[in-house]
């Protein structure tokens, strides 16, 4: 996260604390009037400066690119163990999804060419690993993802 932003956010969310404070002895009418702008004046910096810069450590839209990258590619995209939600949306492609690695590892069989986004945690913890290409890694909240690739039977 840039110091800059932040910096930025943090003084701007003071001015509009002073001059609420500035207000606090007229009428209420004034300083509820402001209130909603103060929030409003806040959230600029906020939501055009230090949010994007939280889009590497919070979101997977760079994986889900890679993803989209290579479903264009043939492979089909698939995850296991995680919500695909956000996946779907940023690589625009509908993933097989399932809880059960067993129902992965029927489609992997049926599948030449697949992309599978897992955690690092799930993927470690799997005694009969496929043999499949590690091509990314993306820690997400704290959580690493691994973009998995079959590329032939």
């Amino acid at each position: 996260m840039p110091l800059k932003a932040t910096g930025i956010a943090g003084l701007v969310l003071i001015a509009c604390a002073g001059i609420l404070w500035m207000l606090k002895d007229r009428d209420y009418r004034a300083p509820l009037l402001f209130m909603p702008l103060a929030v409003t004046l806040w959230l600029l910096p906020v939501g055009t400066l230090v949010a994007p810069s939280l889009d590497n450590a919070m979101s997977p839209k760079r994986q889900a690119l890679m993803l989209k990258e290579y479903a264009e590619d043939g492979y089909r995209p698939m995850a296991w163990r995680i919500y695909s939600g956000i996946f779907s949306y940023y690589s625009e492609q509908e993933l097989y999804e399932s809880n059960q690695w067993e129902d992965i590892e029927q489609e992997l069989a049926k599948t030449p060419k697949a992309a599978l986004i897992v955690r690092e945690r799930h993927w470690k913890s799997l005694k009969d690993k496929p043999a499949l290409l590690q091509v990314d890694r993306q820690v997400i909240s704290g959580e690493p993802y691994l973009l998995m690739l079959k590329q032939f039977d």
